[in-house]
């Protein structure tokens, strides 16, 4: 939850200071930043699952990275949770795909059109 907020924050604020000093394509360079953030949530996650595929090499199940602990929690949990973490966390990355290919279209033609 703390990864989630703290992108969130990161990316807005970005995107305000973009806009503030006239980069071109602001809004689109800013889902960029949410691909970059969860692709880096993806690789701790996956990380974190394949670290506890095998649980009684590693005493039970556990969060081994700092990133997927703020995006888990540091209530430990079980390998489903694991798993559906990694799966959503794969969801949004590609909706931040899609998302940063229609923002991008929408702000080439906005200034194309101011021209």
């Amino acid at each position: 939850m703390v990864y989630l907020v703290g992108s969130i924050v990161f990316i807005l604020i970005s995107v305000f200071v973009m806009k503030k000093v006239d980069v071109i394509n602001p809004f689109s360079k800013g889902i960029l930043l949410g691909i970059v953030l969860s692709l880096l949530a993806n690789m701790s996650l996956a990380e974190n699952v394949a670290n506890n595929l095998q649980p009684e090499e590693n005493d039970g199940y556990s969060i081994r990275n700092g990133i997927a602990r703020w995006i888990l929690g540091d209530d430990g949990g079980i390998l489903v949770d694991f798993k559906s973490a990694f799966i959503t966390s794969t969801y949004f990355t590609l909706l931040f795909l899609v998302l940063f290919v229609v923002v991008l279209v929408i702000e080439t033609r906005i200034i194309k059109n101011k021209r």
